[in-house]
């Protein structure tokens, strides 16, 4: 009986050398399986690290608690807080012609739209005829979008007025909601 040894050294040189290339292949093969793997662990990786410091942005942007009792002084500020739909109506008609006011514009006609008010969503929406400088217009749409309580301008058209020149004055006819709550 012939041992291992004896029976490799009497293969031809053509065998072993394709037993040899094989092995190589194959490690050659696995090691960049290995490759592919860590490089994709460490992608997920970083995706997950890129997600977990988004949702602690997120967390320090997002609007406060809609619950009164979980802490009135900071709710306050996304939503219309107040005893009545009438007196929620009237803080918002303040608001918006608190913030036309500040840019020099002149409310022409204005009301209160409650119809949604009443319902879960609790909207409330102004809206109205507002004459102002075009320059007035930018900081106007800022203020009413970007100041507490939150506001969103639902529906905005823009007309140039007849006697105004280049740059002159503006009629604009505006739709802004806000969300309002019961003050327990």
């Amino acid at each position: 009986m012939t041992t291992l040894a004896e029976r490799l050294r009497s293969k031809p040189q053509g065998v072993r050398r394709r037993r040899l290339f094989a092995f190589g292949l194959y490690t050659v093969a696995a090691l960049a399986l290995l490759g592919v793997g860590a490089i994709s662990l460490a992608a997920a990786v970083g995706d997950y690290a890129w997600l977990r410091d988004n949702q602690d942005r997120l967390r320090t942007v997002a609007p406060p608690p809609l619950s009164p009792s979980a802490g009135v002084a900071s709710a306050r500020g996304a939503l219309l807080w107040a005893k009545t739909i009438g007196v929620a109506a009237a803080d918002l008609q303040q608001r918006v012609e608190a913030a036309s006011h500040d840019v020099g514009a002149k409310a022409l006609s204005s009301r209160v739209d409650l119809q949604d008010a009443s319902a879960a969503n609790g909207a409330l929406t102004y809206v109205g005829e507002i004459e102002l400088d075009a320059a007035g217009l930018q900081p106007l749409l800022y203020n009413l979008e970007a100041g507490t309580p939150f506001l969103e301008i639902a529906d905005l058209s823009i007309q140039p007025l007849q006697d105004a020149g280049a740059g002159g004055r503006l009629h604009i006819s505006l739709a802004v909601t806000a969300s309002w709550r019961s003050d327990p």
